[in-house]
């Protein structure tokens, strides 16, 4: 049996989600949180689900370019105990068998990043683009 959505169940889970996990400020997830409602819960839930289900690991010993990855860290909502230099060592590991990796920690920030440090992230984007071969 499927479950419909009220859009107002939507917002309401939109909000949450902001809230706990996307973003820091209270104001900048209830700003981000009616366009996320408006989305298509089913599409993206199906690209999770593919998302969840992949490995591609090992086919990162093939990657020819650079490959960044954008650690978020907020102490508050992480790990218990953990630090900015155990998320950058996680992705690391994760993506280990790339030849060509650089892991930037950005904080305090949670998932949205761009959101919740503007500045650090375009500065960081800003280094990315300055790499990328010619």
């Amino acid at each position: 049996m499927r479950t419909v959505q009220t859009p107002e169940a939507k917002l309401a889970y939109a909000r949450n989600y902001m809230r706990s996990t996307g973003v820091i400020d209270p104001a900048l997830a209830d700003r981000y949180a009616p366009p996320m409602a408006r989305s298509d819960f089913t599409t993206a839930a199906a690209y999770l689900r593919e998302d969840l289900l992949s490995d591609n690991r090992a086919e990162l010993a093939a990657a020819t370019i650079p490959i960044w990855e954008i650690a978020p860290y907020y102490a508050p909502s992480d790990r218990p105990g953990s630090t900015a230099e155990d998320k950058v060592s996680y992705y690391r590991k994760l993506l280990g068998a790339a030849p060509h990796v650089t892991v930037v920690p950005i904080q305090p920030s949670k998932h949205f990043v761009m959101l919740d440090q503007p500045g650090p992230f375009a500065d960081t984007l800003h280094r990315i683009l300055a790499d990328l071969p010619a």
